[in-house]
């Protein structure tokens, strides 16, 4: 989120103080990020940690709660074998022993603060730097995950849930006018002369060469391997349409401040709806190079 939760400081230093025994020093809102408020905290003992804050009370907050049940364990799984290719932050118990902490409609989530540069600016990728991701993500998949966690994985469907609110919306922009707020009409003209190709034939972001990611991935992966391209432009596509959905319900159902308001447009704009090109491109590449689904 862009703008810090209101009222926070007191609620955080007050939560890290009864359920993780933590005196805060000093804290530093992280303007990243679009489900939940980010916080660089400081404690007594010169130590740094990332706090997550989940509010249960938008549409996105249920969902995200649901995914920490597997991906907090997950994530301290992954610390633990400690990895050459990832570093990976390790979520902190609470005094119970439970890997997040709520307080009325928010949730709390506490990690080991990992210093250094995010991808938020490193767009075009370099081959070099997709190589290592791919690298990263196959030192993942190496992983045995334990049967007691596999219970709380969630289980894909291969649908797309969200797609009957995303065209309920989608219809909605017809009705802007210039008699509206002036983000309601931004948010028209970047969406809506767009919304049939966009919405349902988009790939979502392969790029910038899925060969070099192929490349950094089989130096890791040593078995035979082939990628389904049909999967491949699955997840693709939802990846991209459940974040076109997401901004555009925040948009219109949701009460954001300004800044929160002009970010997400900004977000369609620019890290939705331009990537089509590149998108198309390269799934046109991978299926070319496809004889039989697979390559």
């Amino acid at each position: 989120m862009k703008t810090p939760l209101k009222e926070g400081d007191v609620l955080i230093r007050a939560m890290l103080l009864e359920q993780w025994h933590l005196e805060v020093t000093s804290l530093r809102f992280i303007p990243f990020g679009n489900s939940a408020h980010s916080y660089r905290v400081e404690t007594q003992q010169n130590r740094s940690y990332y706090l997550k804050i989940v509010d249960l009370r938008t549409s996105v907050g249920p969902r995200i709660a649901a995914h920490l049940n597997f991906s907090l364990p997950l994530q301290h799984l992954v610390a633990q074998r400690h990895l050459t290719e990832v570093t990976a932050p390790v979520p902190q118990s609470t005094i119970n022993g439970d890997l997040y902490g709520t307080h009325e409609s928010f949730l709390f989530a506490l990690y080991t603060f990992i210093h250094g540069d995010t991808l938020a600016d490193a767009y075009p990728m370099m081959p070099a730097l997709v190589q290592q991701i791919g690298r990263a993500l196959a030192t993942l998949h190496t992983i045995q995950i334990p049967e007691t966690l596999q219970e709380h994985s969630p289980q894909d469907s291969l649908t797309a849930p969200f797609d009957a609110d995303l065209l309920t919306d989608l219809a909605s922009l017809e009705k802007i006018s210039s008699h509206d707020t002036l983000y309601l009409q931004r948010l028209r003209e970047v969406t809506w002369p767009r919304r049939e190709r966009d919405a349902f034939g988009y790939m979502g972001f392969l790029g910038p060469d899925f060969t070099v990611f192929d490349a950094g991935y089989r130096t890791i992966h040593k078995e035979p391997l082939h990628w389904h391209v049909n999967w491949l432009a699955h997840y693709a596509y939802r990846l991209q349409l459940r974040n076109l959905a997401q901004w555009l319900h925040n948009l219109l159902h949701e009460p954001l401040d300004e800044v929160q308001r002009d970010n997400d447009v900004a977000m369609i704009e620019y890290h939705c709806l331009d990537r089509l090109e590149r998108v198309e491109r390269t799934a046109t590449e991978l299926v070319a190079r496809s004889a039989d689904g697979r390559i």
